[in-house]
């Protein structure tokens, strides 16, 4: 499916940020966008309208999607060695028709004198390199007068070495990106509270919170708190580990169970990308052995060349036929393939999951005739499933697994996951009613199986917000839109209306504001006051604080529906 942009400039994050987003979408297959023509492609699983729903729900500038983007934004990239490479020709061609034949030989003998350099110094280094053979047929070219040749010559050198470094950094950036976290912020504990960080901002030594359903961003020592934790992203290994004091977590591991407090080790952010490309670079030293004999390869032709180039003169006395056996060497080309070749393979690993550190290890897969597993889940899928419901005291199945969905959904853990899971593809509606106070990791691992999300929100003042409730509400706000961006569940926003709280025409007002230009948010519901808790603190023997304060009247409920009508398209109702 192709659909057009309008009315909107596609600027290169913007199509980036957009191309991101769909295809982190469950709807879309793959998405393309092109920001020259402002079109979007889509190749979509299932449904039509739920692909088109999810290109719907998109809004443009949205913050919070930003995380989405490394950094290192390959359209930028290409955009940067698209100038590059426009230059180089163009420069080229305008020297060559329009320069004077005198001013255009003294500029390509100054540049000859670079390529000549690269020459001497392998020899003074006592090495037959490629660059010897370059300096060679550059350098005599010079000599001879044909200034044409030489200028041709050097422009192809660095029309390919410019190819070179661009497919590298290309094959890097991609090949980093698709091992990257992708964790965009962390809770840090600083002077008894905790406050939500981007990643960039941690320093070494910051105390990181990390609960149950969270990503360990980076490397760290728990100093309180415990915790046990999936380690198969590094290890292979399913079962969780235990984590108490002392003990050492490491990025990109999750906690399944329990909480803790680690000290990180190292800055966060654009940090964790670059040790990422440094892995991958350093992984040159991990070189298969088809890639050195390549590269030796590519050496030993040097002298081959050369011994050519004075046959052909001994036997010819023609330059220009001694010249073109420097022309035609091909050991760039070997230099350049073969390692290309490794990284757009270690690439095509990494969308698969599967993580390669080097050349020599693809090489000896491609060898083994026998493989030995010892580690649980390598060969399972290491998530569990319901396979039977066994009820009790004459219940209907389906009865059992909506009681226990109902029960389980309020949980990040991969049982209560496979219970959800179980009943979304049964055909039981789900709903989740809920603040969203969690860190959106563990809400977004709920999300596909959920069908509608009742979201509390209380107030759009954050210091309000904290002084009643001793939390602030940015983290909730926050996890609303990316609720709501998602697409992958509807989502109703509900006000509890609570006197000397928020039952004014402004604070009303103000979370419907906030609440109309959601994606796929479509009604506020306004929820009156009630006493009906204040019983349970009374069989619980503690004080009910809110004695005294008296449900707001129909009258007051119809004025606060109409205020937030007012200010917003949503459909607006009293009541659940």
């Amino acid at each position: 499916m192709r659909v057009h942009v309008c009315n909107v400039r596609m600027t290169l994050h913007r199509a980036d940020v957009l191309e991101a987003y769909l295809n982190h979408h469950d709807a879309i297959e793959k998405a393309t966008v092109y920001e020259r023509t402002g079109d979007v492609v889509l190749y979509y699983r299932g449904r039509r309208a739920d692909a088109v729903q999810a290109l719907s729900r998109y809004k443009f500038d949205q913050p919070e999607l930003d995380a989405l983007v490394t950094t290192a934004d390959s359209r930028k990239l290409n955009q940067e060695y698209q100038e590059k490479m426009c230059d180089l020709v163009a420069g080229h061609f305008f020297r060559k028709l329009f320069l004077p034949a005198p001013i255009r030989a003294a500029y390509t003998v100054w540049r000859s004198i670079a390529f000549v350099w690269k020459g001497v110094r392998c020899l003074l280094r006592r090495r037959l390199e490629v660059e010897v053979l370059d300096a060679l047929s550059i350098g005599v070219s010079v000599l001879r007068g044909d200034f044409s040749t030489a200028g041709s010559v050097m422009f192809l050198l660095n029309l390919g070495s410019l190819l070179e470094e661009w497919t590298r950094k290309k094959s890097l950036d991609d090949l980093a990106r698709s091992m990257a976290l992708n964790v965009d912020k962390v809770w840090v504990r600083s002077q008894g509270t905790e406050v939500l960080l981007p990643l960039t901002k941690v320093q070494p030594g910051d105390e990181i919170v990390v609960r149950s359903g969270n990503m360990v961003p980076l490397d760290g020592t728990v100093i309180e708190g415990e915790a046990m934790v999936n380690q198969a992203a590094l290890t292979g290994e399913s079962m969780p580990v235990r984590k108490a004091k002392g003990a050492t977590v490491y990025a990109g591991t999750v906690v399944e169970e329990g909480e803790c407090v680690f000290l990180a080790k190292a800055a966060g952010g654009a940090n964790r990308y670059d040790k990422i490309v440094a892995m991958i670079e350093e992984s040159e030293k991990l070189k298969s052995s088809t890639e050195n004999r390549a590269l030796e390869l590519a050496d030993k032709l040097v002298p081959w060349c050369l011994a050519g180039t004075v046959v052909t003169y001994a036997l010819t006395r023609n330059v220009t036929r001694a010249i073109s056996i420097l022309m035609v060497d091909f050991s760039c080309a070997l230099k350049l393939s073969m390692p290309l070749a490794v990284l757009s393979a270690m690439r095509e690993c990494g969308m698969a999951h599967i993580t390669v550190k080097g050349g020599k290890y693809l090489e000896a897969l491609a060898k083994a005739d026998t493989i030995v597993f010892d580690k649980t889940g390598t060969l399972t899928r290491a998530t569990p499933q319901v396979v039977d419901i066994i009820p009790f005291s004459n219940s209907e199945k389906d009865d059992v697994l909506r009681l226990a969905a109902c029960l389980e959904e309020h949980f990040p853990h991969s049982m209560a996951n496979a219970v959800v899971r179980a009943a979304k593809e049964r055909g039981i509606n789900t709903a989740l009613e809920s603040m969203a106070c969690a860190p959106f990791e563990v809400i977004e691992e709920i999300l596909p199986y959920l069908d509608l999300y009742l979201m509390d929100m209380k107030h759009t003042n954050p210091a309000k917000h904290k002084e009643f409730t001793g939390r602030p509400n940015d983290l909730m706000m926050e996890n609303a839109r990316k609720v709501a961006l998602s697409g992958k569940c509807k989502l109703i926003i509900r006000v509890p209306v609570i006197p000397t709280f928020n039952a004014t025409v402004e604070e009303i007002q103000g979370i419907a504001s906030f609440a109309n230009p959601l994606p796929g948010v479509e009604q506020l519901h306004l929820l009156p006051y009630h006493r009906l808790g204040q019983d349970k603190y009374t069989g619980l023997g503690r004080e009910y604080l809110m004695d005294g304060i008296l449900p707001p009247t129909a009258e007051e409920m119809n004025t606060l529906k109409r205020a937030a009508e007012a200010v917003s398209s949503l459909h607006v109702q009293i009541g659940g």
